[in-house]
């Protein structure tokens, strides 16, 4: 009986080394087109608080000229593309700041409420308090193709002894605040990644369905021809914020006035001139020199924090001095 060749008896092992190798690459590539499948979310912004980061997955939150009782605010709209369900979370990203006149820093003077308005009747608190103790905040999971819609409040707590602006010591200041959207892949019935803050959802609250009460107030004597405005304060019961529309009639016709808007975010308190045109401003001349009275019909919407609605007209009658 003739005994093996060396080359005989390697040929086996050779050939299993071979297979294994041939394996590996298969499982190799398997694995990596398992995390192409999925990809990572997409978030778009509105809002005037809102600018865009260094990537869609990252704005910037602006935030800036606020006195106290002011407020700015916008609204980023997550969405999953697919294909598969992932398990999202928020966190703050970078800060940068410049300072107020006094050193004053924006970031410890402002108040953060972070909403998930994806219901609009029935919003949800997820955060509530000082822009330092936000941390990571869990979201929840997202199927392929759902969305979600997030509004960011940033505010400029009142109340305390008046201030004059000159000595505010955050007159100027300015702070851009980053936000970063992160996920993984997950379904809801899988176990939540490591890595992940295990804070419990936080209870929701009972939703405000009052809307904000309207006054007006007009003074009496105004120099309506010489300037071409007629100025009025539109007062709210609370922090609102107001859209108003004017128009006046006069000799049978009707026309469309100009508004200067008031200033954004959520106020008691706004000021609204309403601008007269050139030719508006003749045909009120010519009723003042005739005796006749012109109408003036201010059309004010309000909203309030919570989304609830008011709107109210305000006759205004506008007669010649005597």
């Amino acid at each position: 009986m003739s005994r093996p060749t060396p080359y005989s008896v390697l040929r086996p092992l050779v050939a299993l080394v071979v297979c294994l190798a041939a394996l590996a690459v298969v499982q190799r590539v398997q694995d990596n087109d398992s995390s192409a499948a999925t990809p990572g979310l997409t978030a778009t912004f509105s809002g005037k608080a809102f600018a865009p980061g260094r990537d869609s997955q990252a704005p910037v939150m602006k935030v800036r000229g606020l006195s106290r009782g002011q407020a700015t605010s916008g609204t980023v709209t997550v969405r999953n593309p697919g294909p598969g369900t992932r398990y999202f979370w928020l966190s703050p990203g970078r800060v940068s700041e410049r300072l107020g006149a006094g050193g004053g820093r924006l970031s410890t003077a402002i108040s953060l409420t972070l909403m998930d308005m994806t219901d609009i009747a029935s919003p949800s608190v997820v955060y509530r308090g000082p822009l330092r103790f936000v941390g990571a905040r869990p979201l929840g999971f997202l199927a392929p193709g759902e969305r979600r819609s997030f509004s960011f409040l940033a505010e400029r707590p009142g109340g305390g002894p008046p201030v004059a602006r000159s000595a505010d010591p955050y007159r100027g200041a300015a702070a851009n605040i980053g936000w970063t959207w992160h996920s993984l892949a997950g379904r809801p019935d899988a176990p939540a990644p490591t890595g992940t803050p295990p804070e419990p959802k936080p209870a929701r609250p009972e939703r405000d369905r009052t809307a904000p009460s309207l006054t007006f107030s007009v003074p009496r004597r105004q120099q309506l021809l010489q300037r071409r405005a007629l100025d009025l304060t539109v007062r709210c019961g609370e922090g609102c914020t107001a859209r108003p529309r004017a128009t006046m009639t006069s000799g049978g016709r009707t026309w469309t006035l100009a508004t200067r808007q008031p200033q954004p975010g959520l106020q008691r308190s706004h000021a609204v001139s309403v601008r007269f045109s050139a030719g508006q401003a003749a045909a009120l001349r010519s009723a003042m020199v005739g005796g006749r009275a012109t109408k003036v019909r201010l059309a004010v919407e309000a909203y309030d924090r919570s989304g609830n609605r008011r709107r109210d007209d305000h006759l205004i009658t506008l007669r010649p001095r005597r």
